[in-house]
């Protein structure tokens, strides 16, 4: 992401959330004043030689399911971060299927209780497809051992009576096509109330299902604040995020940086981004070294 789509997008974001930030404060000081502060100082690094800018650290609070910025920002860094696994496992096994498959559960009044009811749904679907896989002929195959891996993403919205909504979006590489009724039907035998899934091929390719998958915990647009900071209690600790089968071994990504590339080197020009209050925007300067030609193995600390 570029340097000023960060700051467009987190100048955009703490605009906007002003009410929830004082409703979340309320609630909990110390878990406000991490969101009120959150982004408000960012290190860039410029490459002169490559034109190439990253993000080299940053006070990102790290609340994914409260805070609109760090939602934004983890999206970007897990595209980021599986899309080029992904591209290597296609190219190396031309005979999959990538596809997106979204699996729902019936809405209900209790968050936790629809959360916790999704994850059992999907443990009994795991069990399912890790004893038609075995040896013994009791056991027959169900739709999901046709996934040979996948990222499945948790997400929740409300339904216009107010109700929550618990799905997951999964991005999965397939060895022959699911046949959505037979899953719909095995869904609902899991579940005991729920049937409703979907199944689509890449049509706009791979890093499309991605972004779709990668998304926000939640539609912060569509909740109040008082309906975000109940789900970001309920989602606390919550495994949002499960890569399984050959979609496993990316490692866990962090938002208060960039990767850099091993060929990055030469001289560059650090700036900092400070975020001005009585403005309500960003002001990036350069740091007083004019060029610098070290390489640091850390990321250097800012001093304020």
């Amino acid at each position: 992401m570029e340097t000023s789509d960060i700051l467009n997008k987190i100048t955009k974001v703490k605009r906007s959330q002003q009410t929830l930030i004082d409703y979340v404060t309320a609630q909990n000081q110390i878990v406000g004043n991490k969101v009120r502060y959150c982004g408000t100082w960012l290190q860039f690094r410029e490459w002169i030689l490559h034109n190439e800018t990253r993000l080299l650290n940053a006070n990102f609070c790290k609340k994914w399911a409260l805070c609109q910025a760090c939602a934004v920002r983890r999206a970007a860094r897990m595209n980021q971060a599986y899309l080029p696994k992904v591209e290597k496992i296609v190219d190396e096994n031309p005979s999959l299927i990538p596809a997106m498959v979204t699996l729902t559960i019936k809405n209900g009044s209790d968050l936790e209780e629809r959360l916790n009811h999704f994850k059992s749904t999907w443990k009994k679907m795991g069990a399912a497809k890790r004893k038609g896989a075995s040896s013994s002929s009791r056991n027959g195959l169900v739709e999901w051992n046709k996934v040979v891996g996948s990222i499945r993403a948790i997400e929740t919205t409300v339904s216009k009576k107010r109700e929550w909504h618990v799905h997951a979006h999964c991005f999965v590489m397939l060895s022959d096509y699911i046949d959505r009724e037979k899953l719909s039907e095995e869904w609902l035998g899991w579940s005991g109330d729920s049937k409703i899934v979907h199944v689509t091929k890449c049509d706009k390719g791979i890093k499309s299902g991605l972004v779709e998958t990668l998304k926000y915990i939640t539609k912060f647009s569509k909740l109040t604040a008082a309906e975000t900071y109940h789900v970001h209690e309920i989602f606390a600790g919550s495994r949002c995020i499960d890569p399984q089968g050959i979609l496993r071994g990316v490692p866990a990504v962090d938002i208060d940086n960039d990767e850099i590339e091993p060929e990055l080197d030469g001289p560059y020009r650090d700036f900092i981004a400070q975020w001005l209050w009585d403005e309500m925007r960003f002001e990036l300067v350069q740091r007083p070294e004019k060029l610098i030609y070290d390489r640091p193995s850390k990321p250097t600390e800012i001093p304020f």
